[in-house]
């Protein structure tokens, strides 16, 4: 009966098992080519010697040598720094509270009879302690409060005028940009869905990410926005309008079997 020929991404997975050390895996894989971690290069995986013959070059010898000389550094500095530092038990029992009242009565005496400005949120400490405590602050001293605006925020603030009445309040200006971004990207779905699906596509994919490179060398790779972090969406908006038709070819180029983000980008 002949023999079933292995597929290549369990091939290269066999690889990354086999060659593994004692602190963790040399290579990596996203099924259809192995990467030397080490290295931080591709390498050829035709056949089990051509990674064999890869380890035994100098470059992966000397990386070997590099990561050993870190971690033993690292592990010496780590271990003379643990000598000075005293148990945290010891820390937590004898100095936490003297440093915290020690810390409100420093900034307590610095701001007695200065006019300051407050900014706050909703964090609280383990202790339940508010961010913003101004016992001992007197009250016609607070001039300006700061916040987000969100809608529980701003009715606490039109409260806090009654007890501060020289305080004037104002929301944050950035927490505004970013709910014009937010209606921004809801006019424009599609283009979001292009943004959230072509970002999967190179996420964690070596083998992707090195086609890019090759059909667009000058191009950097599609950006990864953060929703909470307002510009990041809009640079990415710019990124596709600029390259759209480049972007398109690229993806075009990828079967959509491979993935569903790879599927889902290509309907666009």
């Amino acid at each position: 009966m002949p023999k079933e020929k292995q597929s290549l991404a369990f091939r290269l997975k066999s690889y990354v098992s086999e060659f593994s050390d004692s602190n963790g895996p040399v290579f990596t894989t996203d099924g259809k080519i192995l990467y030397c971690k080490l290295c931080d290069s591709k390498v050829g995986s035709d056949r089990k010697f051509n990674v064999q013959q890869h380890i035994d070059t100098a470059k992966h010898k000397a990386a070997i040598k590099r990561k050993q000389n870190q971690n033993q550094f690292v592990l010496q500095k780590t271990q003379q720094q643990l000598l000075k530092i005293p148990n945290q038990t010891t820390l937590r029992k004898g100095y936490v509270n003297d440093i915290y009242e020690d810390t409100l009565v420093k900034i307590r005496s610095f701001i007695f009879g200065k006019k300051i400005w407050v900014s706050i949120d909703e964090t609280t400490d383990s202790a339940g302690r508010y961010v913003a405590n101004p016992e001992g602050v007197r009250h016609d001293d607070i001039l300006l409060f700061l916040s987000d605006a969100a809608p529980y925020m701003v009715r606490a603030g039109k409260s806090l005028n009654i007890f501060y009445t020289k305080m004037i309040y104002v929301t944050c200006i950035v927490h505004a940009f970013y709910r014009v971004a937010e209606q921004i990207r809801g006019h424009y779905s599609k283009v979001d869905k292009i943004i959230a699906n072509v970002k999967k596509v190179f996420c964690k994919s070596p083998y992707r990410i090195n086609c890019f490179k090759e059909k667009a060398p000058l191009l950097s790779l599609p950006p990864q926005p953060i929703i909470i972090r307002w510009g990041t969406w809009l640079k990415a908006a710019i990124y596709y309008c600029d390259n759209y038709e480049l972007i398109r070819n690229i993806i075009q180029s990828f079967d959509k079997k491979d993935s569903v983000c790879v599927d889902n980008s290509q309907k666009y």
